[in-house]
């Protein structure tokens, strides 16, 4: 049997390995002996250290949004702002290659661009116009860091669930 505790709670994962070869003989694979089961479990560990690093954005979103459903309210509305701003630039891209420098060019980005408009979903998606005034731009300010909480939301729930090992990336990057 492995252990696991989990950084933050009281309890362990419990996760079984394989027999103990007590009363019958080690076959090597559900019946270990004490060195094999040693194997084992560091082969266990070592398994779950490189999933980290094959952790995409998009996976992650969808961890976290059935986390989101069970525990808050507006599913919807984030599951659209994941789909229309953080998908399509992030979605394949695996979060322990993210840089501060590509987060805050994309919040940059997201801050300078034209509002979308409501639009059918057989339509072309459409943009307002580019912001001039001041009150347009801190309006699209506002949006970007609405969206911008929903990234790092995401990133942090990967991070808090052992999915992935440094959080520091989107740490750096603050709202304006």
């Amino acid at each position: 049997m492995l252990r696991q505790k989990k950084e933050g709670l009281k309890k362990y994962t419990k996760i079984t390995i394989g027999k103990a070869d007590d009363v019958l003989d080690s076959n090597g694979i559900d019946i270990l002996s004490f060195k094999e089961a040693q194997i084992k479990a560091h082969e266990h560990i070592d398994a779950l250290l490189n999933q980290s690093h094959k952790t995409t954005v998009e996976y992650a979103s969808i961890h976290y949004m059935n986390w989101f459903k069970e525990n808050r309210k507006s599913v919807r509305e984030t599951q659209n702002t994941i789909d229309a701003h953080i998908l399509p630039y992030f979605g394949q891209k695996l979060i322990s290659e993210l840089t501060t420098k590509e987060i805050k060019s994309w919040h940059q980005k997201l801050a300078a661009s034209a509002a979308r408009k409501r639009s059918s979903r057989f339509s072309a998606q459409q943009y307002s116009n580019q912001p001039d005034t001041d009150s347009q731009k801190r309006s699209r300010r506002a949006t970007a860091n609405r969206i911008l909480t929903v990234l790092k939301a995401i990133l942090n729930k990967a991070f808090q669930d052992e999915m992935i090992n440094d959080d520091l990336p989107w740490r750096r990057v603050k709202p304006f």
